[in-house]
């Protein structure tokens, strides 16, 4: 079993990464990485319904404090970590 990070899961890209990984035949595990909400909870639960076992880790990645009390040790818990897709962006305007 192979572990998959996604950044970014609960729009645009993000969502769609994870929807193709939920839906491909190696179902790897996801490591949905969001500020949290219910907006991560709906993704990872939706992921779940395809049968794919979905983590939800909630973390501002603009901190990278948040990154390392929250991502790595959520990595090493897991199934190795094969894959990662970078999908969080901020905007300023």
């Amino acid at each position: 079993m192979t572990s998959v990070l996604i950044t970014g899961p609960t729009r645009g890209l993000g969502r769609a990464t994870v929807r193709a990984l939920a839906s491909h035949p190696a179902r790897p595990d996801l490591l949905l990485v969001g500020r949290g909400g219910a907006d991560l909870t709906r993704v990872a639960d939706e992921a779940r319904a395809l049968g794919v076992t979905a983590h939800e880790i909630d973390c501002d990645l603009s901190h990278l404090s948040a990154v390392r009390a929250a991502v790595i040790p959520a990595c090493k818990d897991r199934a190795p970590c094969r894959r990662v897709s970078l999908r969080a962006g901020d905007v300023q305007r």
